[in-house]
């Protein structure tokens, strides 16, 4: 396995396949931070080992992803209404009926972490696991080539990418009159 030092893209190394040919699999790093959120894991190398299983396996359907996507952005809306709400978000002061647009970061980082954590996240993230057969966090067996991704810098890169796509899909918010009352 190698990591591009450029864009944190990982190549793996699969062998020569039956015909002579060398086989390689390249994950860019916003695709490890993707699935990560989708599949309710941190850990970069138990998240490349899903995509690997994942990869071996018949296409799940577009309904897998659109289903716990669909959980994860009624999640960032709870937490995007509640920063609304209360004018106030772990970033700092916002004006009540300020336009809050998606990708701004009003929920701000942890608040979009702790959103992908809520019960409802949880549960599609879990769902998801289960019918590609990924083992929950921490349950994984990681491959020993893999263990470079357990660095601290790596790990803190995908997260990084993990919270700006949370951000991007987090739905636009403003309070309006009504929500006043």
């Amino acid at each position: 396995m190698n990591i591009d030092p450029v864009d944190g893209a990982i190549i793996l190394d699969l062998g020569i396949d039956e015909s002579g040919i060398q086989n390689v699999r390249i994950i860019p790093q916003d695709a490890i931070a993707t699935y990560g959120a989708l599949l309710g894991l941190d850990d970069p190398s138990e998240i490349v080992e899903a995509i690997n299983t994942i990869r071996d396996q018949p296409d799940p359907g577009v309904e897998l992803w659109a289903e716990t996507e669909t959980a994860l952005i009624a999640a960032l809306d709870e937490a995007q209404a509640e920063a609304v709400t209360t004018g106030k978000t772990n970033n700092g002061n916002i004006g009540k009926g300020q336009d809050v647009t998606a990708g701004q970061g009003v929920a701000g980082p942890s608040m979009r972490a702790q959103a992908m954590r809520s019960p409802k996240a949880l549960a599609a993230q879990g769902k998801a696991r289960s019918r590609l057969g990924i083992p929950d966090p921490g349950k994984h067996k990681t491959n020993p080539a893999l263990q470079a991704l357990k660095k601290p810098d790596y790990t803190a890169a995908v997260a990084a990418k993990r919270d700006a796509w949370l951000a991007s899909i987090t739905p636009v918010r403003r309070e309006t009159k009504e929500t006043q009352q």
